[in-house]
């Protein structure tokens, strides 16, 4: 009997160290309810697809990453800026809050403007997309507003999770009640946008009660120029990953075809679970990583390791299933229309394991002030991603597409856990450059 409790003991010292252990209780919180909520909308939204069709699926897909582009102006760099500031003095958010906000609202409204009037334009052409452009305009301004980044300086990423579940399941409702085959591109932005408006009321109002900060409230520009000037070196980050992270469906619409784009973007909403896993675990990471180098830069290391390890050993296992289940599940979710979306979600699924990883030490070189060097790892992986897509995509596709998407990632993956060697391994040797605190 003995025995058995010495034996048993060093897991109940474990199984209380786990339960008493902040970022353990957020992340099985945070995966328990997305769990479930995923398990819903991935099959919801693969009717989606197939109601959509690959042709104005790509109209959409084309839309959002216009959209996408378009916010690179207001965010300009200041999440991860805001993220880091808020964190470090929780009780004295509300300046930093109102004054990215008031920004961003702004010039929201001047894009907001350009996007109408590029729907204008082309209703007056006769296009039969202008529809789709009116309402990627609400959405492109209600992307814009984004609040996550507060509840993740706050540490309050239990409530971020229960605000996008709630969001989730109504997207998937709708998609159940209101979709039928044949329904016309933007149908799909219409839902995504009302629920980003649900969405961003409920996170407000927790934000507003938290903190006291307001929409409205005290904006300084001179104070907002030095914020983008602190932010210059992430909103760098945020151009670059934009180009070998989203570019591709714009290149890919106007260099095949809208088909390619609607491929392309099916194959990408598969990987959707894993994809909510690498924000999830940025999400509680990076605030971690903050304090975690107040402690010791060489106990940062030794935990990025451990964390990137398990990440790898999990994620290969996945892949090697994946590659044997994935083309009789791409057939049964969307259809034969849908069988050139294989081998991009094939490719697409693995490149996620890689932003898993690089979630582990990019984000870590950020949380130290680094900025430069991680610019300097999304500046190569952007220029071989955008050179590469712009060869290939005229010739293979949304095929292509997938691989520059992987080939980058693993660039950035390599440059960035070496940055983090040099840096928190052996901060007191080598560059001067690459040590904890230097920008």
């Amino acid at each position: 009997m003995e025995g058995t409790l010495a034996r048993n003991l060093p897991f109940r010292t474990l199984a209380r160290s786990l339960v008493g252990n902040k970022i353990f209780r957020q992340a099985t919180e945070l995966v328990g309810w997305q769990v479930a909520v995923k398990a819903i909308s991935f099959f919801t939204t693969a009717w989606m697809v197939r109601c959509m069709g690959p042709r104005n699926l790509g109209v959409s897909g084309l839309i959002m990453s216009t959209s996408a582009a378009c916010t690179i102006f207001v965010n300009l760099g200041l999440d991860i800026l805001g993220t880091r500031k808020v964190a470090a003095a929780k009780e004295e958010s509300k300046g930093i809050i109102e004054l990215v906000l008031g920004l961003r609202w702004r010039v929201g409204i001047c894009l907001f403007a350009l996007y109408v009037a590029y729907a204008i334009y082309l209703l007056v052409t006769r296009s039969e997309f202008y529809k789709a452009w009116f309402i990627g305009a609400v959405f492109m301004f209600t992307s814009a507003l984004s609040t996550n980044w507060i509840l993740q300086g706050l540490e309050e990423l239990p409530i971020q999770n229960r605000v996008m579940s709630l969001t989730s399941v109504l997207a998937a409702a709708a998609y159940v009640l209101l979709f039928r085959p044949g329904m016309p591109a933007g149908s799909d932005l219409a839902v995504l946008t009302g629920s980003n408006i649900v969405g961003l009321w409920l996170i407000w109002r927790h934000v507003h009660k938290r903190t006291g900060a307001s929409v409205f409230g005290r904006f300084d520009f001179r104070e907002v120029k030095g914020l983008l000037y602190e932010s210059r070196w992430a909103f760098a980050v945020v151009c670059t990953v934009f180009v070998y992270g989203q570019l591709d469906m714009i290149l890919l619409a106007r260099l095949a075809s809208l088909e390619q784009a609607g491929i392309y973007r099916a194959a990408f909403s598969l990987i959707t679970p894993i994809s909510l896993l690498t924000a999830i675990s940025s999400s509680l990471l990076y605030p971690r990583f903050v304090v975690w180098l107040k402690q010791s830069p060489q106990r940062m290391w030794q935990r990025q390791k451990k964390i990137a390890l398990t990440y790898l050993a999990v994620g290969s296992v996945g892949v090697a299933v994946l590659f044997i289940v994935g083309p009789p599940l791409v057939r049964l979710l969307f259809g034969r229309r849908f069988d050139a979306s294989i081998w991009p979600f094939l490719i697409l699924f693995a490149s996620r394991i890689e932003v898993l990883i690089n979630g582990v030490f990019g984000w870590g070189i950020m949380a130290s002030g680094g900025d430069k060097l991680f610019v300097l790892s999304s500046v190569v992986a952007a220029l071989f991603s955008l050179s590469s897509n712009i060869y290939c995509i005229p010739r293979y596709g949304a095929v292509a597409a997938a691989s520059a998407s992987f080939a980058a990632e693993g660039i950035i993956v390599l440059l960035t856990m070496y940055f983090c060697w040099r840096r928190f391994a052996r901060p007191n040797t080598g560059n001067q450059s690459l040590r904890v605190g230097s920008k």
